[in-house]
């Protein structure tokens, strides 16, 4: 077994039954003996819940340990938790992420020590059905923008949906449902940035880790399931899918300045309404949920750049 304590960090904001789900995934799972302890962090205590109250500890055989963050931002959230963890590794991750039958930690943790220059690294998701999720991304950019209005990012997305290689693999940035990263760095850069109350503060972490010379891989030999949307569903579609879209706009003009954001939101426009048709017509013609979820998906995501300006 790899060296090096383990903490996992679960953000909850009112969705226990997420929480217990993901404990449970963990009970016959060997990487539950990778765990030096598991911190369930309240986001938007009380209101939100109190997970001692409806999490019995002695149900499960990794310590938990609980704190309630009265702030709702995500970022403040994994912050806390982290701040309080004794790992030599923090894993991070949202509350609607559950383990399947093989590991996870293990190969990333083993990622990891392989490559003293990678900093974090992240598994591949799958949806509850066993296909396919994105999980990595690039930085925001109007080259990247330019690049979905090419559906150049559409296509390597399907194409990467068949790749069956397991090799670990650079990416920009990892996705935020979860991923493993050195605690010893996560606190070099001083955690996320709290001025991003939602979305928006794990790529920028990311993008910082790339300014420092640190490697972000994705292991695909790590598979994990992520209900996508789970934890977020909270909130009402177009609302949840504007803040991202602010956010991506708002790490843009930070990174390029005020112009490209404003290029990078219209471009962006542009490729979900590409998507939007093209979602469309393949619903009808392969008429199946997953097509037509992915057409309501580009609608939505259509309206909520449009609701973002300049």
């Amino acid at each position: 077994m790899s060296g090096g304590a383990v903490s996992l960090i679960v953000i909850n904001y009112g969705t226990p039954g997420l929480v217990e789900q993901l404990l449970r995934s963990l009970a016959d799972n060997p990487d539950r003996d990778r765990l030096h302890e598991i911190i369930l962090v309240d986001n938007g205590y009380p209101e939100k819940g109190d997970l001692r109250t409806l999490v019995d500890s002695a149900r499960y055989p990794v310590p938990l340990q609980f704190i309630a963050n009265r702030q709702h931002g995500y970022a403040s959230g994994v912050n806390r938790g982290a701040a309080a963890a004794t790992g030599t590794f923090l894993a991070l991750a949202n509350s609607d992420v559950a383990w399947r039958s093989e590991p996870v930690l293990a190969p990333l943790q083993d990622a990891l020590e392989a490559d003293p220059q990678a900093a974090a690294a992240g598994p591949q998701l799958l949806y509850e059905d066993g296909s396919w999720q994105r999980s990595f991304g690039g930085f925001p950019s109007v080259g990247e923008a330019l690049r979905q209005v090419l559906l150049i990012e559409t296509l390597r997305s399907l194409h990467r949906s068949r790749d069956r290689s397991r090799n670990a693999r650079p990416v920009d940035a990892l996705s935020g449902a979860f991923f493993l990263v050195r605690r010893a760095v996560f606190e070099d850069l001083k955690g996320f940035d709290e001025s991003f109350e939602f979305y928006g503060e794990d790529i920028d972490f990311f993008r910082r880790l790339a300014g420092e010379g640190r490697r972000r891989l994705l292991v695909p030999a790590a598979r994990l399931t992520h209900i996508h949307g789970a934890s977020s569903r909270q909130a009402a579609p177009i609302a949840y899918l504007r803040r991202q879209a602010e956010a991506q706009r708002r790490l843009v003009a930070r990174w390029h300045g005020e112009t490209a954001a404003r290029w990078y939101r219209r471009l962006l426009v542009l490729a979900a309404a590409e998507l939007a048709v093209v979602y469309s017509i393949v619903s009808r013609v392969h008429p199946s949920a997953r097509w037509k979820q992915r057409a309501a998906g580009a609608t939505n995501w259509l309206i909520a750049l449009r609701s973002v300006g300049p």
